[in-house]
Order: C-alpha cells, then sequence, then structure tokens
C-alpha cells in the first residue's frame, strides 16, 4: 500500500548512508537508532507517525478509539501462536496506566507514546516492550 512505500522510502532516505540505493542491515540498525532513540511520537518523521496511527486503526476494530484487551488478543495471536491467552492478558496489564484501565483500554494518543517508547528506548523494564504482546525468550 501506500502507506507501507511511504514508510518505507523515508527509512530509505535516511539509512542509505553511502547512497548507493540499497540499504544494508548495519544501515538499517544504525538509521533507526538514530532515527527513533529517545524520540516522543512527535519527533518521529510524519511517515512513521502515519503508520502508527494506521496501526492503531487495524487494531481497533470495533472502531471505538481504544484497543481493548480482545483486540489486542487477536493483534497478537496473528502475529505468533500462543498455547493460552494468560501471557497475551498480562502483557495488556502491564501496557496500561490507571487512566487506560478506567476508559477501558488504550487510546491513539497513548498507542503512539508506547510505539514511540517501543522502537525508541532499550529499556528492557519500559512498559512499553508488551506492546507487541509477550516476547518470546531467545536461547
Amino acid at each position: 500500500t501506500k502507506l507501507y512505500m511511504d514508510l518505507w522510502d523515508k527509512i530509505a532516505e535516511l539509512c542509505d548512508f553511502d547512497r548507493n540505493g540499497e540499504v544494508t542491515v548495519d544501515e538499517f540498525k544504525e538509521g533507526m537508532k538514530q532515527i527513533c532513540a529517545n524520540k516522543t511520537i512527535i519527533q518521529l518523521p510524519k511517515e512513521f507517525r502515519d503508520f502508527i496511527a494506521a496501526s492503531f486503526a487495524q487494531i481497533d476494530i470495533n472502531g471505538d478509539g481504544l484497543i481493548g484487551i480482545e483486540e489486542f488478543r487477536v493483534d497478537c495471536v496473528n502475529r505468533l501462536a500462543f498455547k493460552d491467552s494468560n501471557a497475551i492478558d498480562a502483557s495488556f496489564e502491564a501496557l496500561l496506566s490507571e487512566e487506560d484501565r478506567k476508559k477501558g483500554g488504550i487510546d491513539l494518543k497513548t498507542y503512539q507514546e508506547l510505539y514511540a517508547a517501543f522502537i525508541g528506548s532499550q529499556d528492557a523494564t519500559n512498559r512499553a516492550v508488551h506492546l507487541f504482546g509477550p516476547l518470546p525468550e531467545l536461547s
């Protein structure tokens, strides 16, 4: 889609350091670090913000402006297989602030902030690490 092409074009523009028309893995990693490290959502390039907003809209199946537990579960199982929903539910709970709990889910503003933190922080204790559900242990 145009959204994905715009995002990739922006990544290629910002990450192709040697300007050879290709983005290597190392260029991609370095570029993403420069683009995203310690940035708020508003500091990210427009193409990133548009992609994040579109991602939210895809997850918010019922269109109520919130990602609730059921929508979060669907999003997680569309990416990975899980034996049960307990780990998914625990990830969702770890994402929620008290305000989110009162609202009944995560709104777009919070999702954008969490997404920016997920791609821009290396802090493993940041609640944003749960944004895409439980992360499998790597051995």
